[in-house]
């Protein structure tokens, strides 16, 4: 995404016609996820990128707009990433050497998501409307504003992880 970004916006600058940069993050940029830090933090990397590149195309009148396209959950086959590593590459996650049953739990999970052409569409609809954050579930305002009212409190952030939860009580 940087080296996208670094390679085109000046390109999209030089030519002085304007044109439109979409940045893909997810709805998991606005969370902290246990035992899913690395795909959190790099999405929240993503949005904040593309917030700063908004702003300084904005302030700067390029007429280049910026999305930040935010999706929940999409049938991409992320679950299963290790399958274009190196077979000399070592497993970074228990989770990519997960059993058979492990493996059939993650795929009726990812299948759940929605299909990468609905994600396609609001993005397109978004770049016609030049709206910075683009999502496609109908909960994403809920979402937000939970985080919102947690942050404004001062509140310590419920607990939410895909590992195990080992609180008295917990789920």
């Amino acid at each position: 995404m940087i080296h996208g970004v670094r390679a085109f916006t000046p390109i999209l600058l030089a030519q002085g016609e304007g044109g439109h940069v979409v940045i893909t993050a997810s709805e998991a940029a606005f969370l902290g996820i246990g035992h899913h830090a690395p795909y959190c933090s790099s999405k929240a990397a993503a949005l904040s990128i593309g917030l700063a590149l908004y702003c300084e195309l904005k302030a700067a009148c390029s007429g280049i707009g910026v999305s930040v396209v935010c999706p929940g959950m999409v049938d991409t086959q992320i679950h299963r990433s290790w399958r274009n590593r190196p077979a000399s590459d070592r497993p970074w996650s228990d989770r990519e050497s997960a059993d058979a049953q492990a493996r059939a739990r993650s795929d009726a999970f990812q299948a759940r998501g929605v299909a990468p052409e609905a994600i396609a569409r609001v993005t397109l609809e978004a770049v016609k409307a030049n709206r910075f954050l683009v999502f496609n579930t109908p909960h994403w305002r809920e979402m937000i504003a939970r985080q919102r009212d947690v942050i404004v409190s001062g509140d310590n952030p419920p607990v939410e992880t895909w590992g195990p939860d080992l609180r008295p009580g917990a789920r």
